[in-house]
């Protein structure tokens, strides 16, 4: 199991990632996997008590990318074998990233039931109830992974972002730079800067936000953020330089920005709000 099941763990990344190579199956690839469903599913309809061949076929849809299928076997290994936790894990986090928010939540809270100190599954919870919108509960969860791991970067920053979304700014530079003090990454160099310009300090955002844009060059959200703060100082020449970069990165981003840059424009006098 323990092979299968890390498998499908590997996979399931790639599951996320649109543009992974490990999706870029060649024909011939592809007619061999399609080729190994067709006998293990033949396998199972005369006997669909096999566990590992649930978990085979979840293993082979996930590296097809059919996000459908995986679940389905998945759920099937589970009630074969209900304390496998690293298959509910990846049950729970695909849910999680087709926004099934409460199958999902089930998954997590029983694993939780399972083993109450299991920082996965703690986090998981905090996120979904993130992705939901409801962040006065995530960071409750949020707290209670702290309180498993302090020195844990994926809380610290969802708990970053759950201060910054309830209006908790300064709470929230101080978790994503403890958070960038274990594991730099753009999402929590970008969280930094959103707090800190919330703050009215735009100098230290501005350098939050290049940190970000430094780290993930396609990470358009940071560099669209500074350019806005120069759009707001008049250094125009400098936002229409970082216009032209999201140009090919993220269209909608900038011609929202050349709005602003045109509005700058046409209203020179008027001080930046």
């Amino acid at each position: 199991m323990g092979i299968i099941a890390t498998k499908i763990f590997q996979l399931f990344f790639c599951l996320l990632l649109v543009s992974s190579p490990c999706l870029a199956l060649e024909p011939e690839q592809e007619i061999e996997i399609y080729q190994k469903i067709s006998s293990l599913t033949s396998e199972l309809a005369s006997n669909p008590d096999q566990y590992k061949i649930h978990l085979e076929l979840a293993s082979l849809y996930t590296e097809l990318g059919n996000p459908a299928q995986p679940a389905f076997h998945l759920t099937q290994a589970l009630a074969l074998n209900p304390a496998d936790s690293k298959t509910r894990i990846v049950l729970a986090r695909l849910y999680l990233s087709q926004g099934e928010y409460s199958k999902a939540l089930q998954e997590y809270q029983t694993l939780l039931t399972a083993n109450p100190n299991s920082e996965e599954a703690l986090l998981g919870i905090a996120k979904t109830y993130a992705e939901r919108k409801k962040y006065k509960e995530a960071k409750g969860f949020y707290a209670q992974a702290l309180s498993q791991n302090p020195a844990s970067p994926e809380a610290l920053l969802g708990m970053g972002l759950a201060q910054f979304n309830t209006g908790q700014y300064e709470l929230s530079v101080a978790s994503c730079k403890a958070a960038l003090e274990l594991k730099a990454s753009p999402l929590a160099w970008n969280c930094l800067g959103n707090a800190q310009l919330r703050l009215e300090a735009k100098s230290e955002a501005k350098k939050a936000y290049r940190q970000a844009y430094m780290a993930d060059p396609n990470f358009s959200e940071a560099l669209f953020n500074l350019a806005a703060i120069e759009v707001l100082e008049g250094n125009l020449a400098e936002a229409e330089r970082h216009r032209k970069l999201l140009k090919t990165q993220n269209p909608h981003q900038a011609y929202k920005l050349a709005q602003m840059i045109q509005k700058a424009k046409s209203t020179p006098n008027e001080a930046p709000k």
